[in-house]
């Protein structure tokens, strides 16, 4: 079989070779060979291997997990822990002065006490992580961790997202809880002042 002397095609154009006594096997070519009955047979080499795509320009490259976001995570996850502590700290109380335990008021009164400085020291890692993280991505410190959450990497954002939802969440409950002991524990105290009232209306007691 021998190539055609002017049948050999460059990517479909009709450019002859300059030697037409070898066919053109270079990738992506068409060209034509013709055995010795004078039959002609087509043949079209394999296509080069194309490179991928370029990015869109406006497709931003996903962001890695870095220290800061995972600092600010396990930030968010201890504040939830404390969140939760202190909830059931206060139902205690609240069980507590319902049943005029006076004895264990005032413990649980500490204790709630002591779990609020926790609070407060876990709220301040949280937000010192969060400002960690926007300066990190470039961003206003003053930014949210739901106003940073298109530049958290897509896998992460139902984490986060959740651990904010849940600390919100639960801080409600948390200041519904203490005031409904506030408004107890005064209660109580008005009853006690009564009774003392009762007890002591302004009279010297009599003397042995």
């Amino acid at each position: 079989m021998t190539p055609v002397a002017n049948g050999i095609f460059n990517a479909g154009t009709t450019a002859a070779k300059q030697n037409p006594d070898e066919p053109d096997f270079s990738i992506g070519r068409n060209f034509t060979l013709r055995d010795e009955r004078g039959q002609d047979f087509f043949f079209q080499s394999p296509p080069a291997n194309r490179a991928a795509p370029p990015l869109d320009a406006t497709e931003k490259p996903e962001r890695p997990m870095t220290q800061d976001l995972q600092q600010l995570i396990a930030a968010l996850r201890e504040e939830l822990k404390h969140y939760g502590e202190m909830l059931a700290l206060l139902e205690q109380q609240q069980e507590i002065v319902q049943s005029r335990a006076a004895d264990q008021t005032f413990a649980a009164t500490a204790a709630i006490q002591r779990q609020a400085e926790a609070v407060v020291e876990a709220r301040r890692a949280s937000e010192s992580r969060r400002r960690a993280l926007a300066r990190e991505w470039r961003q206003d410190e003053t930014a949210t961790v739901l106003q940073l959450m298109p530049h958290v990497p897509p896998q992460y954002r139902p984490l986060v997202q959740s651990l904010v939802e849940e600390n919100g969440a639960l801080f409600q409950a948390v200041q519904r809880a203490a005031r409904e002991n506030h408004l107890l524990l005064s209660r109580s105290a008005e009853s006690m002042a009564r009774f003392l009232e009762l007890l002591f209306p302004g009279e010297q007691p009599v003397a042995a």
